[in-house]
């Protein structure tokens, strides 16, 4: 009986001593580091942790659904990681009185949106119609007083339209901002809401705290860059702003994050990848097509006239030229989807401005400046704000990445103290022969320019004169010698005017059209 006991208690102290305690506690750590990539992010954590002897499990609570599992990492100090896992929960969201709010906004967006359009498309039919209704043989019949009327009309009208296209434009591309914005936290609200939270094990090494810290990546998060151009033109120099726009529906706020934006790519991968076997074949296609010579032609033409695409393409670029900005001082992005604006650098650099007109189009004098690239990263697609001697005069979307020292071209709008004035000054019609009649038209076409400037100025000055597309049509250009300009195979006449300030300067074009009058002309003023 007494062996019995002893042996009994001998065994009850081996299975004692073997159990192993497990100790469980519940963290929420705070985000400490924050890197944005162009349509993700990657959230850096980290806890302090209080150890128990033996083996400890931790979970990490509050971590967004957007949180790609594969992404996750985690390193402990002061304790040994032996488990992570990923777990999700998911809860009904059900907020039909926002949901149903969020509809009716978006209606209302798209009913602007359409309407927008629509005023664009009918401005845009109007000048159409008037440049029409410029080349119109009626105004064959019609005195030099008349004729300039209807010019001076035409211009006023144009002006108004292009104007008007303008602040449309302006007013529709808010208006699709406002929409995007709508259709991402619609789009959140229609799922269920969904929260992870990792689960790990670690083991007491000694020490009764450790550090604890994680990182993943997370969806529904972005940057994109946007500029201001302040162009001085008395100093000829120009300040370049650079704000990112930085926007997150992680479903956690960052609050006082370091924060970094990057335009590389985050690798997610952390096994190796397959490698599948690389066969070859005799190769058999699955049809026979014969292209024409003229095919051939044409389709190597729209090869050769794709630039446009080339250019349209700059993340590839942004791939080989990678670069990030670490933002000073801690910064607050709340998970609602707006953007917030964050300043990343500012320069100022030399400016070379143009002033040019083409007052058979327009009349006005049009501002152009064209400046290096000042930083030494690369200036990416994104919204470009100009200001001209500190008045807003355009906003449009940059669509080329350049590299430092490039030249970026820029619109600076209508210089008002600069004037233009095209006039036909006079319009003579003769007849020649008995039988087979020959009409000759003379015309004598005035473009005035004025500088209400303090200072010199060189202003570019285009024009056309009319070119024949028949043997029967025969142009001459009568002050052939005196004009003072280049026209080149087109009949584009350009001059380079010199005014001082306070000076005005006059260009006259001179130049005759016959033809038989048995053909009617198009194309005629």
């Amino acid at each position: 009986m007494k062996n019995c006991m002893k042996k009994t208690i001998f065994t009850l102290a081996i299975l004692i001593t073997s159990i192993t305690v497990v100790y469980a506690q519940i963290v929420k750590p705070e985000i400490s580091n924050v890197i944005v990539y162009y349509d993700s992010a990657l959230v850096k954590k980290e806890a302090k942790v209080n150890l128990h002897k033996g083996e400890n499990v931790i979970t990490i609570e509050g971590l967004p659904a957007s949180m790609v599992n594969e992404s996750v990492q985690v390193v402990t100090k002061g304790a040994l990681l032996r488990d992570v896992s990923v777990q999700t929960t998911y809860l009904k969201k059900g907020d039909v009185q926002r949901i149903n709010a969020l509809k009716e906004k978006l209606e209302s967006i798209n009913n602007e949106i359409n309407a927008k359009q629509n005023d664009i498309q009918a401005l845009n039919t109007v000048l159409e119609y008037i440049k029409k209704g410029s080349t119109s043989p009626f105004a064959v019949n019609m005195t030099a007083a008349q004729m300039q009327s209807i010019l001076q009309l035409i211009e006023q009208h144009s002006s108004q339209c292009y104007k008007k296209i303008a602040t449309l434009q302006q007013a529709l591309q808010k208006h699709k901002e406002e929409k995007e914005r709508l259709e991402k936290e619609l789009s959140l609200l229609n799922t269920d809401e969904a929260t992870k939270s990792l689960q790990l094990v670690v083991v007491h090494t000694g020490q009764d705290t450790a550090t604890v810290m994680i990182q993943y990546i997370t969806g529904n998060a972005g940057w994109n860059m946007e500029y201001e151009v302040r162009t001085n033109t008395e100093t000829q120099t120009v300040e370049v702003v650079c704000n990112a726009r930085v926007y997150q529906r992680t479903g956690e706020d960052w609050k006082d994050v370091s924060l970094e934006l990057s335009t590389s790519k985050p690798f997610v991968a952390t096994q190796k990848p397959v490698l599948n076997p690389w066969y070859l074949d005799v190769y058999q296609p699955s049809y026979y097509y014969k292209e024409s010579a003229k095919s051939m032609k044409l389709r190597s033409e729209d090869a050769a006239e794709a630039p446009q695409e080339a250019e349209e393409m700059p993340a590839m670029q942004e791939e080989r030229i990678a670069f990030s900005f670490q933002i000073k001082g801690a910064k607050t992005i709340p998970s609602d989807g707006n953007a917030y604006k964050i300043p990343v650098a500012k320069a100022t650099t030399d400016c070379a401005v143009r002033y040019a007109t083409v007052p058979r189009v327009l009349p006005y004098v049009m501002l152009e400046g064209e400046f290096q690239n000042p930083f030494d990263f690369p200036m990416q697609g994104g919204n470009m704000n100009v200001y001209l001697d500190g008045k807003f005069v355009n906003s449009f979307n940059v669509n080329k990445l350049y590299v430092p020292k490039d030249l970026i071209p820029v619109a600076l709008g209508v210089d008002e103290s600069l004037m233009v004035e095209r006039k036909l000054l006079s319009k003579k019609t003769e007849y020649k022969g008995l039988v087979s009649k020959t009409k000759r038209i003379e015309y004598v076409y005035s473009i005035k320019l004025a500088n209400g400037k303090k200072r010199d100025v060189t202003v570019t000055v285009q024009d056309a004169i009319p070119v024949s597309q028949n043997e029967k049509i025969t142009v001459t250009l009568i002050n052939k010698n005196s004009i003072g300009a280049t026209i080149d195979n087109e009949g584009k006449a350009t001059w380079q005017v010199q005014l001082s300030p306070n000076q005005k300067k006059e260009l006259t074009i001179h130049f005759a059209v016959e033809y038989p009058e048995s053909i009617q002309v198009s194309g005629l003023e």
